[in-house]
């Protein structure tokens, strides 16, 4: 093999994804740092495509995994993926596989916060709800699955 423009960008992309995977845009924006043309790039990611070592819907279902074991909500997990490039359609198909989560994730997470004796206290203290609330809308719930997790978190304490 020669050390042709296109085997080095190539040669490159094989190393980053041998790490872990990357969106198609990543790629794009790391071969662009080290000045590769445009036209060298676009042929890159085509064969990578092509012989399947790249994959953006397989990097939005790590990406999603990962963030789901960490207890992100759909919202903020949504956002990651746009800003990496990720079409909305493979977004949504995505965040679907992992409908069922959000609630139980978020349960947890009040549970978590509001140790022991304060889980009783969440329903009567508008104070403590409401910081938990906060930082659930900054882990990405929408306020829907927070109030259904408060809810079923109450039901249970009946």
């Amino acid at each position: 093999m020669t050390d042709t423009p296109f085997n080095q960008a190539y040669q490159r992309c094989l190393q980053l994804l041998a790490r872990r995977e990357y969106s198609q845009l990543e790629l794009r924006q790391k071969l662009t740092q080290q000045s590769v043309e445009a036209a060298v790039i676009d042929d890159c990611l085509a064969r990578l495509q092509q012989e399947n070592y790249q994959s953006d819907r397989r990097f939005a279902d790590m990406l999603c995994h990962t963030r789901v074991n960490q207890r992100y909500g759909s919202q903020k997990i949504r956002y990651e993926l746009k800003q990496k490039g990720i079409e909305n359609s493979l977004i949504n198909a995505t965040l679907a596989e992992y409908q069922t989560m959000w609630l139980d994730n978020a349960r947890q997470l009040i549970s978590r916060k509001a140790s022991g004796a304060e889980v009783k206290k969440i329903f009567t203290d508008f104070t403590l709800k409401h910081k938990i609330t906060r930082f659930l809308v900054g882990k990405g719930y929408d306020y829907d699955t927070i109030h259904l997790a408060f809810e079923s978190l109450q039901d249970d304490d009946k």
